[in-house]
């Protein structure tokens, strides 16, 4: 018997437009979701910059409505040795600021 709830989550994909796999798990009651805003193979995928601030605002919103945890993992190419590196990290912090994100890996 497990004494402690957990959350059921769900996250985006780069084969396909983040509002899509968000959408879906605010239908079906998921109570976390992370953000993944990373390019995917050859850079096909999405990334924060592709957020607006529209979506944005509807994803923290929904997600305040709906009790859902948010999280956004960082590109795989966030790295604080490289100015590149740390300028997608800054990226992804400004993406988990503005979505109201509890974590950000």
């Amino acid at each position: 018997m497990v004494d402690e709830a957990f959350a059921i989550g769900n996250q985006t994909a780069f084969f396909v437009p983040p509002l899509l796999p968000f959408t879906f798990a605010v239908e079906n009651g998921f109570d976390a979701f992370e953000f993944f805003p990373d390019g995917g193979p050859q850079d096909h995928g999405w990334s924060a910059t592709d957020l607006g601030p529209h979506a944005r605002t509807f994803i923290r919103a929904t997600a305040f409505e709906h009790d859902m945890r948010l999280s956004v993992h960082a590109t795989l190419t966030a790295d604080l040795h490289s100015p590149a590196g740390r300028a997608a990290l800054m990226r992804d912090v400004e993406l988990a600021h503005e979505l109201g994100a509890h974590v950000l890996g």
